[in-house]
C-alpha cells in the first residue's frame, strides 16, 4: 500500500517537472483535470516547483477584484474579462475562487474569527525564507481550505504540526 501510494506521489512529482516548462493554460487545465485536482492548486505547485515561492496576498487580490468586476458593467468588459484572469492565475486561483467570493459575499461572512486567525498565522509562515517545500504546499493547502471551505476543520495531527511551525518560524 505504501508502495502504492509512494509511486502515485512520484507521478504526480513527475507530471508537476514537466509542468514547470510549461505556460499553456489549457494543458495546465487538462492536467488538473486528470490529476483531479483545482487549477490553482496545480498552479500554486508549479509555481512552487519552479522556486516561485511567493505568498498570495488575499486583501491585495480582493482589491484587484473589486476595481475589475465593476469594469465589467462598461464598454470594455473584454478587457475587463482578461484581466481578472489575469488577477486570479497571477494569485495561483482560477474562476471557481471568485465564484464562492461571490457566494460568501452573498451569504455574509463565512470566515469564523477562528478561522481568520489560522489565515494569518500560515501567511505569517509562508512569509519564512527557511521553509521546506514540502512545509510551504501544507501550509498553502491549509490556507487556502480556511478561506474557501467555511465548515473546515483541520485534524488533530494537521493541527499540531502547522502549531509546530508557527512555533518553528514565526515565534523563535
Amino acid at each position: 500500500m505504501a508502495v502504492t501510494v509512494l509511486s502515485a506521489l512520484d507521478g504526480e512529482a513527475e507530471r508537476i517537472a514537466k509542468l514547470a516548462d510549461v505556460d499553456r493554460a489549457a494543458e495546465i487545465e487538462r492536467c488538473a483535470r486528470e490529476l483531479g485536482l483545482p487549477v490553482g492548486t496545480l498552479e500554486r505547485r508549479v509555481a512552487l516547483h519552479r522556486g516561485e515561492s511567493r505568498v498570495p496576498d488575499n486583501a491585495e487580490l480582493g482589491r484587484r477584484l473589486a476595481r475589475l468586476v465593476f469594469l465589467l458593467g462598461g464598454p470594455e468588459r473584454d478587457a475587463a474579462v482578461a484581466a481578472i484572469d489575469e488577477a486570479l492565475r497571477s494569485a495561483g486561483r482560477d474562476w471557481s475562487y471568485l465564484s464562492r467570493l461571490v457566494g460568501v459575499a452573498e451569504a455574509g461572512p463565512a470566515v469564523s474569527e477562528d478561522a481568520r486567525s489560522w489565515i494569518e498565522g500560515g501567511e505569517a509562515i509562508l512569509r519564512h525564507e527557511g521553509l521546506r517545500e514540502h512545509e510551504r504546499e501544507f501550509v498553502l493547502d491549509m490556507v487556502d481550505r480556511f478561506n474557501t471551505q467555511s465548515w473546515f476543520e483541520p485534524s488533530e495531527k494537521q493541527t499540531k504540526w502547522f502549531v509546530a511551525l508557527y512555533r518553528r518560524y514565526v515565534r523563535k
